[in-house]
């Protein structure tokens, strides 16, 4: 279920002209990055970084 409604959201960006979808997970699990592969996200495209206020 879950690649069926990853599918249906990058089918709808796609629909409304979006040329590139962009996940950012904090997740360190191997089987959650490894959902994202198999949904067609690539890991090594972008680099993210996050500031906190102090």
């Amino acid at each position: 279920m879950g690649k069926q409604l990853m599918a249906g959201t990058l089918r709808a960006a796609s629909d409304a002209g979006c040329y590139k979808a962009m996940l950012m997970t904090g997740s360190r699990s191997p089987a959650t990055h490894a959902f994202y592969r198999a949904c067609g996200f690539s890991g090594d495209a972008k680099q993210a970084y996050v500031a906190r206020p102090s």
